[in-house]
């Protein structure tokens, strides 16, 4: 045992003298954040320029911004903090507002998963106790993923949803900061260093939760894994004097989190004052909604397992062309490779309890927290009052309107793979490349009773472990590579709850500049792309009360003039609107410009205003198949 110890003594010294500016210069995660931007550029460059209106609010808050405005929550939802649209608004004062400048700055802002990847990987290897190689590997290969994720979600990512790229931020960095402090509290680390962390994960959860309440996966999550550690450290404490009362004081600690959170939440507390704490009802009377039925539950458990969780974990896109009834296209070879590997954490977890090998607990280790985080995540989708209302009973098909309440899923997904990828390396170590402490617990398992056959024998399934490791790794990166390449360009930005959108709203915007057409009501989906595309030249809304930024609903309807848009049947060559101008003999020009398949989008400007609130056309336009307000 000495002379494994000492050059691996030695080894150590010589990793520790290397400057820490060298370490950080040479680091892999480089070339993950490399491999992250080249493919979300590609997938920029590749897919359609077209805005959907909900991504296009947040683009128009960050206008605002940058013309002298503060907003602390997006556009009518007091509950998502509006941090993304701040960041946006620094790319749109360098570059100027565009889709192109939109999606970079997410891009810029989905690469902060990829970092924290590496650093949360790097904890959880040193809670299972890896070293060298096979840690080195471990973290590759999790950041490596988090730098190429399945499609579905590296398309959420890139969408200026409003917070939901900044809630999964948060949520990782919550699970970072609650096993950090948990490692640093069983190495016994000072009460003053303790209590500074505790500070740090209490402002991390006031801040998430400005941003996003979903935020509270990851605090569950953290929840139950530091309680499990001061359950287990009470029932089984360590040889020490008085350790079960050291260890309920410094517990105590944890109210720390308490002002620190409300810290973090200053945001929401300042809106909250302003608005008599509009915020905290709305989340409140959201959330306490009458609870679903155990059918419906039941209902929610098979579309969670078949259809969305399966989308987030395979990648699948549901906008895709080839996407129908009795096809949903979510079995991918991410989904079953991700699948097997989660099963296996799973195994090993439940195998852990009488089966003390130490693969079997370091898998343990490299997977508890992220399948705890997974559970959760799992639960309240398919038990939660809100998702039930907003989930419509449907085979899998072109349709997600819940997919955001289980996209979370992706900052844990990578920890799976890389897990059983770094397992099965360490598999195919010789004893003299294992530290001390791997060989020992090792040799307590099978020391005296290995015959030297079984040894030459584990010797020959080294290179084939080698081979199928590098084989599932080829397989499952180049079929994310194949995904990317091969998706549909018109289809991978379109939003699943509107298969209308414009592909492209430049001829539209030409024609109402050509025109003089500076006021519009339309249904969001056309009317905020165009206001954030034109910068606020053109002001396009949803009549009041329906319109989401109600300062420009207002001017809208206190303009002079102002256009309407609408979706219509491309079969439709006399739409109702028109009719009914015709029957009152109210001149106007009309214009259409195709949309989707079966679709075109119909501008008609009145040659005087005609007010939304006529009651000759208020019916029109308010009818759910012809009006602004019909379904997309």
């Amino acid at each position: 045992m000495h002379s494994i110890a000492i050059p691996l003594h030695q080894e150590e010294v010589q990793e520790h003298a290397i400057p820490r500016w060298k370490k950080i210069l040479h680091s892999p995660l480089w070339l993950c954040l490399l491999v992250g931007i080249i493919v979300r550029i590609f997938l920029i460059l590749h897919g359609s320029s077209a805005l959907p209106g909900d991504e296009a609010l947040t683009g128009i808050q960050a206008e605002n911004i940058l013309r002298g405005l503060h907003p602390i929550y997006y556009y009518d939802q007091p509950y998502m903090g509006s941090l993304e649209a701040y960041i946006l608004a620094l790319f749109f004062a360098v570059a100027g507002p565009s889709v192109l400048v939109l999606r970079i700055g997410m891009t810029c802002i989905s690469l902060s998963l990829v970092v924290l990847t590496w650093f949360f990987s790097s904890a959880l290897a040193d809670q299972a106790k890896l070293k060298g190689s096979v840690k080195s590997i471990f973290m590759i290969v999790a950041t490596l993923i988090a730098a190429l994720p399945p499609l579905y979600d590296v398309v959420i990512e890139l969408r200026s949803w409003g917070g939901y790229i900044e809630a999964m931020i948060s949520m990782l960095w919550i699970m970072l900061a609650g096993l950090q402090l948990t490692q640093r509290w069983q190495a016994q680390a000072s009460r003053f260093e303790l209590t500074w962390r505790w500070l740090w994960l209490g402002f991390l959860i006031g801040f998430g939760f400005w941003i996003d309440p979903l935020v509270v996966y990851a605090v569950v999550a953290v929840a139950l894994w530091i309680g499990g550690i001061i359950l287990v450290g009470l029932l089984h404490p360590v040889e020490r004097p008085d350790a079960r009362r050291k260890l309920l004081l410094e517990t105590l600690l944890a109210f720390a989190t308490i002002p620190s959170a409300v810290i973090g939440f200053i945001p929401g507390i300042i809106y909250g004052f302003k608005h008599n704490w509009a915020n905290i009802t709305y989340v409140i009377h959201n959330g306490a909604g009458q609870s679903s039925s155990l059918h419906m539950k039941l209902q929610l458990v098979k579309i969670y397992s078949t259809c969305t969780a399966a989308r987030v974990i395979g990648g699948s896109v549901p906008t895709a062309p080839d996407v129908k009834i009795g096809h949903s296209g979510v079995l991918t070879v991410g989904l079953v490779i991700s699948g097997i590997c989660i099963a296996l954490a799973i195994i090993a977890i439940l195998a852990s309890i009488f089966w003390q090998h130490p693969v079997v607990m370091r898998a343990r280790e490299l997977t508890l927290v992220p399948l705890i985080f997974m559970v959760i995540t799992s639960v309240v989708f398919c038990f939660s009052s809100i998702v039930a209302r907003e989930t419509p009973i449907t085979p899998c098909i072109q349709f997600d309107q819940t997919g955001r309440y289980v996209v979370p899923l992706t900052i844990v997904l990578p920890f799976f793979l890389a897990a059983m990828v770094a397992l099965l390396w360490q598999a195919t170590i010789p004893s003299s490349g294992r530290t001390e402490s791997q060989t020992n617990a090792d040799d307590q398992m099978v020391a005296g009773r290995v015959p030297q056959n079984k040894t030459a024998r584990n010797m020959r399934l080294r290179l084939p472990i080698k081979i199928a490791i590098l084989l599932v790794l080829v397989i499952y990166f180049s079929a994310q590579f194949t995904a990317y390449a091969t998706s549909y360009p018109p289809t991978i930005f379109k939003n699943a709850s509107c298969y209308k959108m414009l592909p492209d709203e430049t001829p539209l915007v030409q024609y109402m500049r050509q025109n003089g057409i500076r006021y519009a009501f339309a249904t969001g989906w056309i009317a905020d792309a165009i206001t954030f595309v034109t910068n606020g030249e053109i002001i396009a809304s949803e009549p009041p009360p329906k319109g989401r930024i109600h300062t420009e609903s207002a001017a809208i309807a206190q303009s002079d003039h102002y256009a309407f848009l609408f979706f219509v049947d491309a079969s439709d060559t006399y739409p109702v609107f028109q009719k009914v101008l015709d029957k009152y003999h109210l001149q106007y020009t009309a214009k259409r410009f195709p949309s989707q398949p079966g679709w075109d989008v119909l501008i008609v400007n009145p040659k005087q205003k005609i007010s939304f609130k006529d009651p000759r056309i208020d019916k029109y336009l308010r009818d759910p198949r012809h009006g602004i307000y019909g379904s997309c």
